[in-house]
Order: C-alpha cells, then sequence, then structure tokens
C-alpha cells in the first residue's frame, strides 16, 4: 500500500488587506498630484475655472465619506455580536458577572466557584467605598449563596452597591479570592475601538461581554 508523502513546504500566506484609512490617504496623495499635474499643463489663455476644482475636491471629499461610512458599517456588523447577542439586544438584560450589585433591601443571590479540596469559606462584603462590612461563613459545598443584607444586629444595610468575594480555606491555608458573579440590569452598551462590547450596568459596574455567564430577560 503507497502513503502519499505529507508536504513540508510552507504554504503561501494571503496578502495581508489594505486598511481602509491607509487606501484613502493614497488615494488623496494621488488626487493631489493629477491635480497639480493639472494645473501645471492647463491652457494659460483657458484655464480651469476655481469652482472645477471645488467640485472635484467635493467629490473626492464625499467617496473618502463613504468609504469610510461603509468601513464603520462592516465594523459594526462584524463586532456587534458576542456569542449570538447583538449589542442592541444587551440592553434591559439581566446578566450574571462579576461585578457589583445594587441593594434595595431584596436579598442578593451571589454565585462563586469554590475549589473541591476547600473545608471552609467566607462571604466577604465590600461596600462602594472599598471597605469590608461583613465576613460571612458559607458552606465550601456550596456554589450560590443568599445574602440577606442584614446587619449584626438583624437591621438591613443601607441601600446601595456592594461587591461579594468569597474566600476559601484549606485548613488554615488560604485557597484564594474570587469575586462572586451577581445578576445586574444592562444600561448601555459600548463598542471598542477594537470591537469588544463593554456592558454598562445599573448598578455602576461595567464589564467585558466576554466576561457574562448568563444571560435571563
Amino acid at each position: 500500500m503507497e502513503i502519499a508523502a505529507a508536504s513540508t513546504g510552507t504554504q503561501p500566506q494571503p496578502a495581508p488587506q489594505s486598511r481602509p484609512d491607509t487606501v484613502i490617504s493614497a488615494d488623496f496623495e494621488t488626487f493631489l498630484i493629477m491635480l497639480t499635474t493639472q494645473l501645471e499643463n492647463q491652457d494659460p489663455l483657458n484655464p480651469v475655472e476655481s469652482s472645477d476644482f471645488a467640485v472635484q475636491l467635493a467629490t473626492f471629499s464625499g467617496v473618502e465619506q463613504q468609504v469610510l461610512t461603509n468601513q464603520l458599517l462592516d465594523d459594526l456588523a462584524r463586532h456587534m455580536g458576542a456569542g449570538g447577542v447583538s449589542a442592541a439586544e444587551w440592553v434591559g438584560k439581566e446578566v450574571r458577572a462579576p461585578t457589583s450589585a445594587t441593594f434595595d433591601g431584596t436579598p442578593v443571590s451571589v454565585f462563586a466557584s469554590i475549589p473541591p479540596q476547600a473545608d471552609a469559606a467566607q462571604l466577604v462584603v465590600v461596600d462602594d467605598t472599598g471597605a469590608t462590612i461583613q465576613r460571612l461563613p458559607v458552606d465550601p459545598a456550596q456554589s450560590t449563596f443568599l445574602w440577606t443584607g442584614l446587619g449584626a444586629d438583624g437591621v438591613p444595610l443601607p441601600g446601595g452597591s456592594y461587591s461579594f468575594f468569597v474566600e476559601s480555606f484549606d485548613g488554615q491555608q488560604a485557597l484564594g479570592r474570587t469575586q462572586g458573579e451577581v445578576f445586574a440590569r444592562v444600561s448601555e452598551v459600548q463598542i471598542g475601538t477594537a470591537g469588544q462590547l463593554t456592558l454598562l450596568l445599573d448598578s455602576g459596574g461595567a464589564v467585558g461581554a466576554d466576561q457574562v455567564s448568563s444571560l435571563r430577560p
């Protein structure tokens, strides 16, 4: 039985595509060269009207703007989607991500993964100034914790923005500290220059679309 030998040659790489702004710059330089040549070779007894130059400049400017507009639309179409969800569809949805939650007296569900070797864990509650206001023991075998928002005296804590962290331990050895995920509603979506989506939340936080682990109406 014959075995075909595998090719070890280097596969040709496609030529890099020119950036639209680079192409426009090159075209504009070509346009200026042509315009200069036209001026140098015009009939002195019958020079080109200034209005004709204005028309040529306006025509080139219009083409330039159309190219930039088309590129912008292409970028939006290519980068708006994240996980099958368009930028507009994020707004008004609740996302689960490592961010702060707005406490209004309603208990907050906190989600966190704890290492399987952990035999103890604490839920650390931090207010919007960065101060730790509570440390509550939690079951390390669980991954969802309900924070009631009650202080040590049983009185609800003030409403506001709170962040949650889970610290895990194996005996006396600290295994790590991770930020808990909470649900927050998306109020705005920003698209970065590289096409990345940043979700602005009603809790005041902001997360990247790639940090979202769950989405609900």
